[in-house]
């Protein structure tokens, strides 16, 4: 547990996901002198490559918001999806781990059935696993996720909130993300 706990962190440090942070009060002069944490922002798009964006070359329309940003920060350019789909690539980059050891393999979901039960293809995260957002929460992060999840329905422990997240605004299945006129965030 502690050696991955240790993995996790060294890679939250380098692979970020959708986190904002906050400042947090200090009250010892020796607490005030030390450099400030740095604001970690990691946007994961789905379907969106490298050469899309007008920072790295793309030139059939500009993306002056996410240049500016990536002019002020850092720009990773050498990045790979952790899988092919996106619930698994989200898992990935949650817990640090390889596609073939993380806990969401699929696009898989909550599927409520005709008689009002709920069927749940696939599996979540469970509370013991440790996660990027709790890492970086321990550190003195405050964490935030908006958009879509996909790792977790309302009423189990794949949940934002009970992951390590602060505050989440979004989809939590691939159902809901992909219906333009919804009424579920």
């Amino acid at each position: 547990m502690a050696l991955r706990y240790s993995l996790s962190l060294l890679a939250s440090i380098s692979l970020m996901s959708l986190v904002g942070c906050s400042k947090l009060a200090t009250e010892s002069s020796e607490e005030m002198a030390t450099p400030e944490k740095p604001s970690i922002i990691f946007i994961l798009a789905d379907d969106i490559g490298f050469n899309d964006l007008s920072v790295n070359g793309q030139q059939s329309f500009d993306t002056p918001n996410l240049d500016a940003l990536a002019a002020e920060g850092v720009n990773f350019t050498n990045f790979y999806a952790g899988s092919e789909v996106c619930g698994p690539s989200r898992s990935v980059l949650m817990t640090c781990q390889h596609n073939g050891r993380t806990p969401v393999r699929a696009n898989f979901m909550t599927i409520k059935q005709p008689d009002g039960s709920k069927q749940f293809k696939g599996r979540s995260f469970y509370p013991e696993e440790v996660l990027v957002s709790e890492v970086l929460k321990d550190a003195g992060y405050r964490t935030d996720i908006v958009g879509k999840w996909g790792l977790g329905e309302i009423d189990d422990t794949g949940h934002p909130n009970k992951q390590g997240f602060d505050y989440f605004y979004g989809y939590l299945n691939h159902v809901h993300a992909h219906n333009p006129h919804q009424k579920f965030c």
